[in-house]
């Protein structure tokens, strides 16, 4: 079986993701065009076909290139959509891996990093072997998190929530607490002021904030538009719940809940309404979006909570390969040493 690449346009994109069950948020059109933006980079939207025209895998890579084009880091976020349902993934992954690796190393000097998506270890336990096998080497680690099972009844699904979690949550529901959600942008200006609060009150920054989501939701074309849930008491907004709901799994990405949001339980509330409505969608899985128990322990116990089970941190793969790739590595160290000193 041969393999070749080639670049589509956003409607072969849109046609074709939804065919694979590991599409997710990451691979999006626009995020992945604005992503690359903020770190003026340009994005690919690649497709691998075989000898019969089939489409096998598709990924979006980011390129920063170094000037007078003397090597970049080509970089895939959450890996390449390779599960159609079939068997053996670990077979396409060997597969299409060779090819990436030819057009983005070896043809275009670039160091190629391929982040893993999260994933319960049974769940295609072979990959990090295949990367290995390849010659890819670990460069570092993604984040663990928490993946709650929709493919059990709403019932055993409710049931398995802890006790302590269940009950504010069944508090939660007898509140004067309307949800709105869907699509619809005006909703990002109720999420926007909930999360401008959030960042204030913790003192923290963090680099994709919901006015990098909302640039993205702006010019997404409605297949790859985020899910925003907005919980309402007295007609004001107490908390709010950014996810993408595609693919086989659903993704928790950005919330924050205020005051009196926190007092009436209304994160539990919008947490159920997106588990909810995730199943609803088909999803098997529903991805809380990252966990630190030792630098954010009261999220990371408001996930636990939520009766799902732990990842293990997943694996960024690395390979390059002569003066490009060196010198590449060797910018890209000076450069973060310099930024240390700042």
């Amino acid at each position: 079986m041969t393999y070749l690449l080639r670049r589509l346009t956003q409607d072969e994109w849109l046609a074709s993701a939804t065919t694979f069950n590991d599409y997710n948020y990451t691979h999006y059109w626009a995020y992945g065009k604005q992503a690359a933006q903020r770190v003026n980079a340009e994005s690919e939207h690649m497709a691998v076909l075989d000898n019969q025209a089939n489409i096998v895998a598709l990924f979006n890579v980011r390129l920063k290139q170094i000037p007078l084009q003397l090597g970049g880091i080509a970089y895939i976020s959450g890996g390449a959509m390779i599960d159609q349902g079939q068997e053996n993934l670990e077979v396409t992954l060997k597969a299409i891996l060779p090819l990436i690796k030819e057009e983005y190393v070896d043809n275009r000097g670039f160091v190629l990093r391929i982040s893993q998506r999260p994933k319960l270890s049974t769940r295609f336990p072979a990959e990090s072997s295949v990367y290995q096998s390849l010659d890819f080497v670990e460069h570092g680690k993604t984040c663990a998190t928490i993946l709650v099972d929709l493919s059990t009844e709403l019932e055993l699904i409710r049931k398995r929530l802890h006790q302590k979690w269940r009950n504010i949550l069944n508090k939660s529901e007898k509140q004067e607490i309307t949800v709105v959600a869907g699509d619809d942008i005006q909703l990002f200006a109720d999420f926007e002021d909930l999360f401008k609060d959030l960042l204030l009150r913790k003192g923290i920054e963090v680099d994709m904030d919901n006015h990098f989501f909302k640039a993205v939701q702006k010019i997404s074309p409605a297949q790859e538009k985020f899910y925003i849930a907005i919980a309402y008491c007295e007609g004001k907004p107490i908390s709010g719940h950014m996810s993408s709901i595609e693919g086989d799994t659903s993704v928790y990405i950005l919330g924050a809940t205020n005051d009196m949001g926190r007092k009436l339980g209304a994160a539990y509330l919008l947490q159920w309404h997106v588990i909810k409505e995730s199943k609803q969608q088909g999803c098997q899985w529903y991805d809380l979006g990252g966990i630190d128990p030792e630098e954010n322990p009261h999220v990371y116990q408001f996930k636990k909570r939520m009766g799902g089970e732990e990842t293990q941190p997943e694996s960024i793969f690395q390979i390059h390969s002569g003066f490009k790739g060196q010198l590449t590595l060797i910018i890209e160290k000076s450069y973060q040493y310099l930024r240390s000193k700042i």
